[in-house]
C-alpha cells in the first residue's frame, strides 16, 4: 500500500484510519451481542464488590452502564452511517465489509457499490469522532 492520499476525492481516509473503521464495522455483530447481553443479565464474574489488587470498592452497575454507553455510541454511529447509503445497497456493502471476498450483488455496477462504501466508511469515521 502507498501513503498517497488523493486530495481531489473528499471520501478518502488515511490508511490506518480506514483500517480502524473497517475493523470497528466488522466487529458490529459481536458488539451488538455484547450490548444485548449487558441489557439483560447481571455480571457473573463479579462476586465481590472489592477489587482485589487495589483494595478499593468497585461498582459493577456503574461499570456495566459505562460499557453499555460505549457500545451504544459505537453501534449507533455505524447504524447512522449506514442510513446515509440508499437502502438497496446497504446489504451488499455490509456483506462486502464483513466478508471481503464475497463480492457485491449484481443489482448494480461494482463502481456504484465502491462509491457508496467509501461514503459509508467516511460517515462512520465522522460519527465515531475519528475525523
Amino acid at each position: 500500500m502507498t501513503n498517497y492520499i488523493n486530495t481531489s476525492n473528499p471520501y478518502t481516509l488515511p490508511d490506518t484510519l480506514y483500517r480502524r473503521v473497517i475493523a470497528t464495522i466488522r466487529d458490529y455483530d459481536r458488539r451488538k451481542a455484547e450490548y444485548d447481553d449487558l441489557c439483560g443479565g447481571s455480571p457473573s464474574s463479579m462476586h465481590s464488590n472489592i477489587h482485589r489488587r487495589k483494595g478499593v470498592r468497585s461498582n459493577p452497575t456503574e461499570n456495566t452502564a459505562i460499557r453499555r454507553e460505549e457500545l451504544f455510541r459505537e453501534l449507533h454511529a455505524i447504524e447512522q452511517a449506514l442510513f446515509t447509503v440508499p437502502e438497496k445497497y446497504r446489504d451488499g456493502i455490509m456483506g462486502n465489509i464483513m466478508f471481503p471476498r464475497s463480492g457485491y450483488p449484481k443489482n448494480a455496477h461494482v463502481d456504484t457499490y465502491r462509491i457508496w462504501k467509501r461514503k459509508f466508511i467516511c460517515a462512520a469515521a465522522e460519527n465515531l469522532k475519528l475525523i
